[in-house]
This record gives C-alpha cells, sequence and structure tokens, in this order.
C-alpha cells in the first residue's frame, strides 16, 4: 500500500514533545506519527464492542449506497 500525504494539527507544546521523542528515538516526527496511529488502531481493533459499531457502520454504508444506485439506476 502506498502513502499517502496528510496534516493534522495539533497544539505547539504537542509538537515539540514529539519533536523531541523522535529525535531521542533517531527517528522522524512522520515516523513517531505512523508508529502511533498504527499503536492506536491495534488498541481500538482489540477493545471490547468494536466490532459491533463496525458493523453497525457497515449496515449504514451499504444503506446508503443501496440508496444512491437506487438514484443513479431508476427502474
Amino acid at each position: 500500500m502506498s502513502d499517502v500525504l496528510t496534516s493534522v494539527r495539533i497544539p505547539e507544546d504537542s509538537l515539540q514533545d514529539l519533536r523531541q521523542v523522535a529525535a531521542a528515538n533517531d527517528t522522524s516526527v512522520a515516523e513517531e506519527i505512523r508508529r502511533a496511529v498504527d499503536a492506536y488502531v491495534a488498541d481500538v481493533l482489540s477493545s471490547p464492542g468494536f466490532a459491533a459499531r463496525l458493523r453497525e457502520q457497515l449496515t449504514k454504508n451499504n444503506a446508503q449506497i443501496e440508496r444512491l444506485l437506487a438514484l443513479a439506476n431508476p427502474a
């Protein structure tokens, strides 16, 4: 999978802290952010109830897609 450029607004103090963490770990701020995102997603995926919320979102998305398909292809 290819990388995608994105931007995030964070408080200046948080950025300064992150720069110090990256320097201490001999890595980049971007790498520290990637690691944090990966850890956060792994934590959420293993949290109680997340699978049920994800299924609910899938149901909502499917309903929206079906509605759009009906509008695009009227019988």
